[in-house]
């Protein structure tokens, strides 16, 4: 009986111990998960940031064009533009909306990112460099203005793009620290 009892002892305790040890395992788990979203997270809010400063940057070039065409030291803004210009294109290229922690491949994120960079290869940097390079009228500005409205629309969406995945994400890291 003694040994009946003892041996029923040492499996219960067993028992207990793999148990105790299935559940610690089950919470690391979760715990390396919820680090590793988080860590992962952290650039988004960065993203954010730099993908709405794309806008201002967008209407500070027209207004630098508007400038141009009615200042008399037009040297001046034309250096201002091209100044604007290679900065906005550094924005838009900056690993904060290239990183694929961030900007997935493949993901609709990357998707309206490369949109907003082919609109503005194809059509917005080539209008202003043609802008600056020769007199404009008043339809010139107007389609520049109207160009412009459009690219920071696009601009838009990638930002909302980018905060749908952030909230997306957190989402996940909720669903993971609650298991």
């Amino acid at each position: 009986m003694n040994a009946t009892n003892t041996s029923l002892r040492h499996s219960l305790l067993i028992r207990t111990a793999g148990a105790l040890t299935i559940v610690m395992l089950v919470v690391l788990a979760g715990m390396g998960g919820a680090a590793f979203l988080a860590e992962t997270s952290r650039g988004y809010a960065s993203a954010i940031n730099h993908a709405g400063s794309l806008r201002m940057q967008s209407y500070r070039l027209s207004t630098l064009v508007f400038a141009l065409r009615t200042q008399a030291s037009s040297d001046r803004y034309r250096r201002e533009v091209d100044s604007a210009i290679f900065t906005l294109e550094e924005s838009l290229n900056n690993p904060v909306l290239t990183h694929p922690a961030i900007i997935g491949s493949g993901s609709k994120s990357a998707a309206t990112r490369q949109a907003v960079a082919l609109r503005w290869q194809q059509e917005i940097k080539p209008m202003l460099r043609a802008l600056i390079a020769q007199p404009t009228s008043s339809s010139d500005l107007s389609t520049l203005l109207d160009r412009t409205n459009a690219f920071v629309g696009d601009i838009e969406r990638l930002v909302k793009q980018i905060e749908l995945d952030a909230e997306s994400r957190i989402r996940f890291l909720r669903t993971i620290i609650s298991v």
